[in-house]
């Protein structure tokens, strides 16, 4: 699962963007939403993580999601894992398109037409 959050300041206002992806590295959903009232760069990107894990159980992975709490639960400490841009750049672009255009948005099994063709937007 990749996340990312795009803060936009001024606005208040935060894209999130979020990637799932199989284990062969294959794109099997995507979703990108607008939040308001955000007021730093650290709350957009917590809330890209809940917005990650909100998707995986509305589309019922629960699977998936209660393998992630089992994962967390046996460690006495947890930890995420920040990756640089180039390799997390599919969720940042989702996160980036998301604050300019608003709209709550998934896609499963392919990629958004958009992000392959900005034009398209």
């Amino acid at each position: 699962m990749n996340v990312d959050a795009s803060y936009k300041c001024a606005s208040g206002s935060a894209g999130l963007g979020f990637v799932l992806r199989d284990e062969d590295a294959q794109v099997r959903m995507t979703a990108v939403t607008k939040v308001e009232g955000v007021i730093s760069p650290f709350q957009a990107e917590i809330m890209a993580l809940l917005f990650g894990l909100q998707v995986i159980s509305e589309v019922h992975y629960n699977r998936l999601l209660v393998d992630i709490m089992d994962r967390f639960s046996a460690f006495a400490f947890c930890s995420f894992k920040h990756i640089c841009r180039s390799v997390n750049d599919l969720a940042h672009n989702l996160a980036q398109i998301e604050c300019d255009v608003g709209e709550h948005r998934m896609w499963r099994g392919f990629l958004p037409p958009f992000v392959c063709n900005p034009d398209l937007l």
